[in-house]
């Protein structure tokens, strides 16, 4: 994976790494995936964070009062949407992906160009 999709930078909080390690660990649980299918996925993961600029998740991020004009989302997507918009002050050019219909729209509301996938 390159630092950059086209001319974007590649970026995410941190919390992404503990969403992606819960997901390998379910899959492994519910026999989804193998053992060695887990640590061949963790060792790519362990791979592409090295190409990712993160933010931590702190009280920059906490104490950020923006919230999307009319839904109100969970506090984990909030805390993707927040570090995007950290990033959009930071870099001016952020593309918001997501495969979660609900969380682009609240990234519409705030402003960011988002992608659905």
């Amino acid at each position: 994976m390159n630092k950059a999709i086209g001319k974007h930078l590649l970026v995410s909080s941190t919390l992404l790494v503990i969403e992606v390690y819960r997901c390998f660990i379910r899959l492994t649980r519910d026999h989804q995936i193998s053992n060695n299918e887990f640590a061949l996925l963790i060792g790519q993961l362990k791979s592409d964070i090295e190409d990712i600029n993160f933010q931590p998740l702190d009280l920059t991020l906490s104490m950020d009062p923006a919230f999307p004009v009319v839904s109100l989302p969970k506090a984990a997507d909030l805390v993707h949407l927040k570090t995007a918009l950290y990033f959009q002050h930071k870099f001016s050019d952020v593309l918001f992906l997501s495969c979660d219909v609900q969380q682009c729209k609240a990234a519409e509301e705030m402003g960011l160009v988002t992608i659905e996938f």
